[in-house]
């Protein structure tokens, strides 16, 4: 019996499990029972040995569960290509695919009677049905001869219902002869037959005036929104652009009653976004055609987080993020930034966009089982002949960004119809088109991509139209209607000769509405080799005059399509829909290509019924599912294995709080939480709020009351699924356990799946296995610093039913743990400071009520190591520039080998010489500033290492280098003199807290001197002692504090006197020095002394070479006194005074004041010209 205590209070009384609020945390136990009996697979044993079993098979049906409630309904298909395994005893016995109905039968390797686990393996994209009487889950069990184990398979988000609310279709229309552009009907709001030329009740939704018209829409279930984009066309009367340009993405508000229009709003215009959809590639330069420019195809993705949509203009993918928005807080003008609203633009891989003669024009567009199908045509444009002309299908993976192409059809290959002509060419998309054509005056389609949907069995129906209708004003140019068949590789295959995978064609050849005899003679094309018409659906419609004679109109889908899931049906836009003269949409059956009904939404002839959708419920969301007895213990669900009956199982939104449903296990151990409404029973729980992308968790909080659960603990998990603990369940493991212990329940934490996405992986174990008890030993090396080692005790607590206590001992020395129920418990333990002896010791482990444990292990023999160390140097004095060697002996006076990283230390003013090191080998130096390493990997008893190096002096003071280890510190010292000034003082300070100061001055102690300063005013030797006898260094310092007087500087300096310029002396009296030192400095100021705060020459500034100090002095009336200031490197200095004295110019006028000498007259001389 399933019990629970506290689980810090173990006694003999058990209390009965409670989950209230506020209470205590509890743990699983499970005692033990003397009625328990053995279980197995006895009666299968028993059949196996007997050697008599009959050959049989496990057979049954795998169908989509269009309206996703658990049963198969009269219009559900089956599903092909679902891959089945059976498997026994872990391994696998036969494997079939259904067939195209969704059949499969089991046969290699079954054995009547024989029990075993069915897997059904879904396609990528596609889930579990809800669980219901038609329909169990993915992992089913059965026997040998079973039948009817069927599967029901959905896809998420797709539109659901439990019949109470009725889906509202959503078409955008062209405005010929009026302005609405966005109409709506219910889904059964349709003529009654195939034939009606009235009007089918609608509601005109929004105009041209208000969106232009819709190109493409895309449903957000939640919100019941529509949104679209618009169509982009140049014939602006016909086709209207929207108000806010060709980017604009309207949101409209569907969510009043029966789903029926509230408002509008525009959610973005791109261009604001720096999204432009202009044409990139053009046809026919300077002109703009559908295809080739604005926006095409829109999808949401199965989450609803994103929009895409195909830009046309680029041939490329444009997502918005969309996961932040509400209808209701969407501004006026709508979104405006990236920020507001996150956008990026995808490329579609040119690998796959390939087109030979021409280019790839996306513009169809659908999310469907998680993935883009991505709908286009290979122009062919620069083709003479239409060679490579095709439809193309890409399937992009948005998770992964994998693309390939799924369908390609060469569409020259058949011809087509359109109003009335027939067995026209499908040509290459060029400008100016052909001229319009008429009944004897036939032409060409240019096949446009307009959209695209999926039937139940995962297959593609899909329209072309020719794109002259979105051109020009025509009245002739509708389009076709094709379907596929998926292959088993995800690709599809085009429909032939009037049949598509397991269904034939049951459509007239051109219709009648009256039940008059078709018109068989007609060919209007189609895909195929066979005579007369080839294609599956009914293309057209005959029209029958007073006379009974009739004409027939060939091909007339002109639009979007929507495809209700479990109906049969696909609804396409269709000129003449029911009726000549008229437009809407057509109901065909795509089973046999036959039209059931028929919606008139207006009585004029449209050409382009465009996008088209609708509005419903979300699809409800189920999870589950099964509890069970591991008995083989291996965490995976194994024939014979028994379902838990009667188990508890909670639900929890955020894993906290109080349960928002609960659910009890039936017969088969299943157990199930849906958010459809339906009858909930004691397993199968309805109407329960289950948001997608919340957290949620589950627990098993009882296992009830029968024999089968006593001493039950959850089973480990499956090795294979790569699920963690804490880590979200992944819920794509169909098998195994999942679950793990949290607070002492078993516990699967998940992220609700998108709508209609159920689970049914969420799977607990059970197992009877025993506790038992495992224990690591790891002794650590001896530790030479102390001659002792560390023991870490692993002890691992397997499968614990109980709490108590775990003890571990060594030496002596106890430890003990409280233990819990758990499946793997560890308990880790280090004990330290052990002896290295050398001898054999014993750890004991042991846990009450489960195991006790006794090991042996070794210590690690004695391995102390003394290390010292001595530091040397070659100069006790030195001054600054000299180099000093320092010599570093690691000695190990020990027994053991040592090993040992040294940090030698250098005191500021001290440089490492590079490269001085020399290191004994086996060492490394690491030199550094202010600390170098010496790394000695190995020193053996009695031997000394020696390391030498070279420092420069760049300071002076007393100079220190260090060593130190572990347990020792070597240090020496050198001094370095202090030169000082006459006149100079020092204050030498020792830190305080010595009870005796005595300072010595070239050796002879100072009397009077027993504080801890000294002031020095002289040269000298000084050294301090202190009350610190038996230190190493007895001294204050080891080395003495040397001060030496400092030579002052001796020089001679002049003044020179002002020189003349006429009567007037100048201001160029010279201050010059000699006899200097060139690395002396200067200032000088007037008067007989110096003074320092009214130097002329400026802060101290080198001697020049010339010993010019200034030659700009001025000339003094009486002589003048300059003091010149000279510094040597110490800062000591020696004034020098001089005079310069005044210089007087006036002289007398004969002498000072100049005249004019000139010859006027001499002799001829030879040479002279004759005059």
């Amino acid at each position: 019996m399933l019990k629970v205590y506290q689980a810090p209070h173990y006694q003999n009384t058990q209390q009965p499990l409670d989950t209230r609020v506020n209470k205590p945390p509890f743990w699983l136990s499970f005692f033990p029972s003397n009625s328990l009996q053995p279980i197995g697979f006895l009666v299968g044993l028993c059949l196996l040995l007997s050697g008599h079993l009959a050959a049989q098979s496990i057979s049954g049906n795998v169908f989509f569960d269009g309206n996703n409630n658990g049963s198969r309904d009269a219009l559900e298909t089956g599903f092909p290509g679902v891959v089945v395994n059976a498997y026994r005893a872990g391994s696998l016995i036969s494997s079939e695919a259904t067939d195209n109905r969704g059949n499969y039968t089991l046969t290699s390797g079954i054995a009547m009677g024989v029990s075993y686990r069915l897997e059904f393996i879904l396609p990528a994209g596609y889930n579990d049905g809800a669980a219901g009487g038609g329909s169990n889950t993915s992992v089913q069990f059965a026997k040998g001869g079973d039948s009817q184990i069927n599967l029901g398979i959905y896809v998420p988000n797709q539109c659901g219902s439990d019949g109470s609310t009725i889906p509202r279709i959503i078409a955008g229309c062209i405005p010929f002869g009026g302005d609405v552009t966005l109409a709506s009907n219910a889904y059964d709001n349709h003529s009654v037959g195939r034939q009606s030329c009235s009007l089918t009740p609608h509601q005109d939704d929004l105009t041209k005036y208000e969106i232009g018209v819709p190109y493409a829409i895309t449903i957000h279930k939640r919100q019941k929104l529509a949104i679209l984009t618009t169509l982009s066309s140049p014939n602006l009367s016909d086709f209207p652009p929207a108000p806010d340009g060709a980017t604009a993405i309207y949101a409209v508000d569907y969510s009043g009653p029966d789903f029926t229009y509230k408002s509008y709003k525009l959610l973005a215009k791109l261009s604001d976004m720096g999204i432009e959809a202009s044409n990139q590639f053009p046809i026919s330069p300077g002109t703009n055609n559908i295809g080739e420019y604005g926006f095409g195809g829109i999808t949401i993705s199965e989450d609803e987080r994103y929009l895409y949509i195909i830009n046309m203009g680029k041939g490329n993918l444009i997502r918005l993020d969309i996961s932040g928005i509400n209808y209701q807080t969407i501004p006026a003008g709508g979104f405006t930034s990236t920020s507001q609203l996150p956008t990026i633009e995808i490329d579609i891989p040119a690998a796959v966009a390939n087109c030979t003669n021409g280019r790839f024009r996306p513009s169809a567009l659908r999310m469907y089982a998680g993935k883009l199908y991505i709908g286009g045509i290979c122009d062919a444009s620069a083709s003479s002949d239409n060679s490579g002309l095709y439809a193309k299908i890409i399937e992009l993976n948005p998770s992964t960004g994998a693309s390939r192409v799924v369908f390609s059809h060469d569409l020259t290959s058949f011809n087509i119809g359109d109003l009335s002509a027939t067995d026209l060419p499908q040509a290459r998309w060029k400008f100016p088109f052909r001229t319009s054509i008429s009944d004897g005056n036939p032409g060409e389609k240019q096949p446009f991509f307009n959209d695209i949907g999926f039937d139940d069995t995962g297959s593609i129906i899909f329209t072309i139209v020719d794109r002259k209708v979105f051109t020009t004003d025509t009245n002739r140019e509708p389009g076709y209607l094709l379907r596929t068949w998926r292959q088993d590789d995800g690709t599809f295959e085009l429909e032939s000769d009037r049949k598509s995978g397991p269904f034939t064609s049951a459509a007239l050849i051109a219709h009648s509405f009256t039940g008059q005899p078709a018109n068989l003679s007609v060919d209007n094309g189609g895909p195929g080799t066979i005579a007369g018409p080839k294609w599956f659906f009914e293309q057209g419609i005959d029209i029958y005059g007073d006379a009974q004679s009739y004409f027939n109109h060939v091909n007339l889908a002109n639009g979007g399509i929507f495809i209700m899931p479990g109906t049969k049906e696909v609804v396409v836009g269709f000129t003449d829909p029911g009726c000549v003269s008229t437009s809407g949409m057509r109901y065909f059956d795509w089973t046999n290509g036959t039209t059931k009904y028929g919606v008139g939404l207006t009585n004029v002839k449209y050409f382009s019924i465009t996008g088209m959708s609708a509005v419903c419920d979300p699809s409800p969301i189920e999870i589950g599912n099964y509890v069970w007895k591991d008995s083989n213990r291996d965490g995976i669900q194994d024939p014979d294995e028994p379902a838990i009956q009667g188990a508890t199982v909670a639900l929890y939104e955020k894993c906290a709080g109080t349960p928002i449903a609960t659910a009890v296990t039936d017969a088969t151990g299943n157990y199930y939480f849906s958010s459809a409404t339906g009858q909930s029973t004691s397993s199968h729980i309805y109407g329960v709020t289950l948001n997608p992308d919340s957290a949620y968790c589950l627990k098993v909080t009882s296992l009830g009351n029968t024999p089968l659960v006593n001493d039950l603990l959850l089973t480990r998990i499956s090795p294979t699924t790569g699920e963690t603990r804490g880590i979200q369940n992944t819920g794509q493991t169909l098998s195994n356990s999942d679950a793990f212990l949290v607070d002492g329940y078993p516990t699967i934490s998940f992220t609700m799946n998108s709508a209609g996405q159920n689970n049914h992986t969420y799977d607990f174990g059970f197992t009877d296995e025993p506790c038992s008890l495992t224990t690591a030993i790891t002794a650590s090396s001896c530790d030479p610093t102390t001659d002792t080692y560390s023991l870490t005790v692993v002890s691992t607590v397997a499968n614990s039913k109980e709490t108590d206590t775990l003890t571990i001992s060594v030496g002596g020395i106890t430890r003990t743990f409280s233990t819990s129920v758990s499946f793997d418990s560890q308990f880790t333990t280090v004990f330290s400071g052990l002896s290295a002896d050398g001898q054999s010791h014993t750890v004991t482990v042991s846990l009450p009520n489960c195991s006790t444990l006794t090991t042996n292990y070794s210590a690690p023999t004695g391995c102390k190591s003394l290390l010292t160390l001595n530091k040397l140097v070659d100069r006790s004095i030195a001054k600054v520039g000299d180099l000093l060697t320092y010599k570093l002996v690691l000695s190990n006076t020990g027994t053991g080998v040592g090993s040992i990283l040294v940090r030698d230390s250098l005191s500021a003013g001290l440089t490492y010489i590079d490269e001085s090191a020399s290191t004994p080998s086996g060492t490394t130096f690491t030199a550094g500033n202010p600390i170098s390493l010496w790394n000695v990997a190995s020193i053996s008893a009695g031997q000394s290492l020696t390391l030498t190096y070279q420092v420069r002096v760049d300071a002076t003071g007393i100079l220190y280098n260090i060593a130190t280890i572990p347990g020792d510190t070597a240090k020496v010292c050198t001094s370095v003199p202090i030169l000082m000034c006459l006149g100079d003082q020092f204050e030498l300070t020792a830190p305080t807290g010595k009870s005796n100061y005595r300072w010595y001055k070239n050796g002879a102690l100072i009397g009077d001197q027993s504080s801890n300063s000294l002031l020095v005013t002289e040269p000298g030797t000084y050294s301090l002692q202190v009350d610190n006898a038996g230190s190493s260094c007895p001294d204050y310092s080891c080395c003495p504090i040397i001060f030496e007087e400092d030579t002052l500087p001796n020089v001679q300096a002049s003044a020179i006197r002002s020189t003349c310029l006429g009567n007037s002396a100048r201001d160029n009296g010279q201050l010059v020095i000699s006899n200097f030192n060139p690395a002396h400095t200067y200032q000088y100021s007037l008067g007989a002394t110096f003074d320092s705060t009214a130097a002329l020459s400026g802060p101290a500034r080198t001697i020049p070479s010339n010993g010019l100090l200034s030659a700009t002095l001025p000339n003094p009336t009486v002589a003048q006194f300059y003091t010149i200031r000279v510094y040597n490197q110490s800062g000591c200095h020696a004034d020098v005074t001089v005079a310069l004295l005044p210089t007087i110019c006036d002289c007398p006028a004969s002498i000072c004041v100049p005249y004019v000498l000139q010859q006027t007259k001499r002799p001829r001389r030879i040479g002279d010209p004759v005059r």
